[in-house]
């Protein structure tokens, strides 16, 4: 059985009254796994205009696949 077959099958075992905070759990859990991605890209785009500044101008084409 996967995970998302498990959390489904407990889900079915709550309360309708408990599902809100389920659901406000799972929003804020997503809301943060975002941040860490937007982080990750920050700090991607920060490295890539590092080696700018260090090597000179590089090809768009060679950035793109950078990030």
């Amino acid at each position: 059985m996967t995970t998302r077959e498990r959390l489904i099958q407990e889900l079915a075992t709550l309360p309708d009254t408990a599902l809100p905070q389920v659901l406000d759990f799972i929003k804020t859990l997503n809301t943060q796994l975002e941040a860490e991605e937007d982080e990750r890209d920050r700090t991607d785009a920060i490295a890539a205009l590092q080696d700018i500044e260090r090597e000179g101008t590089i090809a768009w084409e060679t950035l793109k696949a950078e990030l």
